[in-house]
């Protein structure tokens, strides 16, 4: 069973009133993974977990190879479904897309860096015709006599890219857009392969099966990525002019993405982006959101307790605890955090408000949360928006709130923080929206989180020693650290938003276990 991660691409949380917010509409988040907001939004998962892994990658001495040409045939159609038997499944030629064009430019300048690379004119169409699904046995010897029907003279090698489904998992060569019973969004599958093909032989020289990965620190992931929910296209649909345009944007940067690491495993020597990277560009004046929300108040009520809990077995009763951390002077630390990441032309003020009834928010999917004024507000108050970093229960699993320590083993726990940012509209009182606190790409999983020695773990019902409250501070310190600004920036409210190739790229992550939820009785209206 693969187990998909998603994150949520959108286009912005800007330039409305708290008001706004609410009234925008949107997804309602269920639980891990589920949400989305208002506006127009674009998700992308990976395959992962404890599912098929991608194929191994054959590596070949290139150390010959100085002068390549790059040739693809990835983008002349798209399935509607999958291939196997009994499957329903309609294609669509998608070659005005121009989509090989695009790929072969953006190869050739990753490969330039250590490659000279001449350009070669070549049908795709031809090339995309040679059979090679799974049960395809003859489809490299069909390469080897294309390359050479070729006759490059003044090339060593091709780097070739064509559709794929060696392995029959998953069944569907080429790009695709599949539904299924239990995703809310469609998926979008580039499973294609790269091949070093020496331009004389036609002798494949190096092969890897494409793949994606947006985190660091995670095996290489299937290149599968959720659409939004516009795009549930059946077999035989048409698409709307609007869903061709989005189709094509979203598979440009599926294939950004995908060509990247693909090429990474081939280890050509040529320099690449490290996993994770985006491009951070400014947002303009008039799409910030500080135009009309111009003066906020930021407030932690995350840092007064640690929950230590050591889960169950067959044989014990799982043991919770709930330390209070006062003394830490926590929460002082993440506002610190928080207004420094701000986008400068926000106001950030203080306003009263009684901060022991606000520390009793804790943030879930209650579909009521919103409808009342949050306790601890005075609806009225001469700001815009409350900017509020709020405990948040996982509903899953161990069920953990806040910062939180889980038991796991004789040697290591896992220190968890589960929050949320919300935005707290300062006219009502009530919450406008909220999205869960994410962790940078530099760590492989979207909830902040991070290995603890046990031995920095109280016993059930004890409180920390100095010591273990020394180290575990600096340990929930250090994640806040990494996520406060990478929320605020997914959030567009540091004045930066993340761009990628073909689409925006996104604001929210909705991997497993991060959601986000708009206050809004309309939530079942998602995009």
């Amino acid at each position: 069973m693969r187990t998909i991660f998603a994150a949520a691409l959108c286009a912005g949380l800007v330039a409305v009133s708290a008001t706004d917010l609410a009234a925008r509409g949107g997804g309602g988040g269920g639980g891990h993974g589920g949400g989305s907001h208002g506006g127009t939004y674009y998700y992308y998962g990976y395959y992962g977990g404890g599912g098929p892994l991608v194929p191994p990658t054959k590596l070949g001495d290139t150390s010959h190879v100085h002068t390549v040409a790059v040739i693809s045939a990835v983008g002349q159609s798209l399935m509607l479904g999958r291939t196997g038997l009994l499957a329903d499944h309609s294609t669509l030629d998608i070659a005005d897309w121009h989509l090989d064009q695009s790929i072969e430019t953006m190869t050739a300048k990753l490969l330039a860096t250590h490659f000279t690379v001449k350009d070669f004119a070549h049908d795709s169409a031809a090339l995309a015709k040679i059979p090679n699904g799974f049960m395809d046995t003859s489809s490299a010897r069909a390469l080897q006599d294309y390359i050479v029907a070729l006759k490059a003279q003044d090339v060593d090698a091709f780097i070739v890219i064509r559709p794929d489904a060696e392995t029959g998992t998953p069944p569907t060569p080429g790009l695709s857009l599949q539904l299924s019973d239990t995703d809310a969004h469609p998926r979008e599958e580039a499973n294609f392969e790269i091949d070093v093909v020496d331009a004389k032989s036609g002798a494949i020289i190096a092969h890897a099966y494409s793949r994606a990965a947006e985190r660091q620190g995670l095996p290489p992931q299937f290149a599968s990525f959720y659409g939004a929910r516009a795009l549930k296209l059946k077999p035989g649909d048409t698409p709307t002019p609007a869903q061709r345009t989005q189709l094509k944007l979203d598979f440009e940067r599926d294939m950004a993405m995908a060509m990247r690491e693909t090429l990474r495993a081939l280890n050509l020597g040529i320099a690449l982006p490290e996993i994770g990277a985006r491009t951070i560009v400014d947002i303009p004046a008039n799409e910030s959101p500080c135009r009309t929300l111009k003066r906020v108040m930021v407030v932690s009520t995350v840092g007064d307790r640690v929950e230590v809990v050591y889960p169950g077995s067959l044989f014990t009763k799982r043991k919770d605890n709930s330390v209070p951390v006062g003394d830490w002077n926590f929460d002082p630390e993440v506002e610190k955090l928080a207004t420094n990441a701000l986008d400068r032309c926000f106001q950030v003020v203080n306003v009263p408000l009684d901060r022991a009834k606000l520390a009793s928010l804790i943030v879930s999917s209650d579909p009521n949360l919103h409808a009342v004024p949050v306790d601890g507000i005075t609806p009225g108050a001469a700001l815009d928006l409350y900017l509020v970093i709020a405990k948040l229960r996982n509903d899953k699993g161990e069920a953990l709130t806040g910062l939180a320590l889980l038991g796991g083993g004789s040697d290591y726990g896992h220190a968890l923080s589960d929050y949320a940012i919300v935005f707290i509209d300062a006219k009502t009182a009530k919450i406008a929206y909220w999205m869960q606190g994410i962790s940078s790409p530099k760590f492989p999983y979207p909830v902040p989180s991070r290995l603890v020695a046990s031995s920095n773990m109280p016993n059930p019902g004890d409180n920390f020693s100095p010591a273990q409250s020394a180290n575990v501070r600096t340990l929930f310190l250090e994640m806040m650290t990494d996520s406060i600004p990478e929320s605020l920036l997914r959030l567009q409210f540091t004045g930066k938003r993340i761009e990628s190739a073909g689409a925006a790229l996104a604001d929210m992550e909705q991997a497993d276990g991060v959601k986000t939820q708009p206050g809004t009785a309309a939530a079942a209206s998602s995009p």
